[in-house]
């Protein structure tokens, strides 16, 4: 499939991304496995603290949920890989229109925020700045305003 090239240009943002990603991966020391490990052993912690009768934090509590925090990043740094490589399987679309009809709800893929107006390509997706322009066959679609909230 030919893409424009802004189109071109957002799956060269998440592959910008990846790279930045990949080569954190490749400095680290610890293995996938010890960050999972570090990542449950976090979560435990922050579990264990909500409760009544849960540890005290001190500092030496505050200096290995610090410690764990760093070494779980690579399992956090492995889960947005992945779903970045998603992304690039996946076909997307930029709305720079007011509006965007479709016959589905609007997605935004791993990597990019709903504000930047890039979403998963729906079958059906009409551009426009008035819903004046929308053809007659659009009775049974979705209107989304992305101009609705933003400040």
């Amino acid at each position: 499939m030919e893409y424009t090239d802004d189109i071109k240009a957002l799956y060269q943002k998440i592959e910008a991304k990846i790279a930045e990603l990949e080569a954190e991966i490749d400095a680290s020391d610890m293995t996938l496995e010890e960050s999972h490990a570090a990542q449950k052993e976090l979560m435990d912690i922050y579990s264990t603290m909500g409760q009544a009768n849960g540890p005290e934090v001190t500092d030496a509590l505050r200096a290995l949920i610090n410690q764990l925090s760093k070494d779980s990043r690579h399992s956090a740094v492995h889960t947005e890989l992945v779903l970045l490589y998603t992304t690039l399987d996946t076909d997307l679309m930029h709305c720079p229109k007011r509006y965007v009809v479709t016959d589905s709800e609007l997605v935004s893929p791993a990597g990019f925020h709903p504000d930047e107006r890039v979403f998963i390509q729906t079958k059906v997706a009409y551009h426009v700045d008035d819903l004046s322009e929308l053809p007659d066959d659009h009775a049974n679609l979705l209107a989304h305003d992305l101009e609705e909230g933003a400040a």
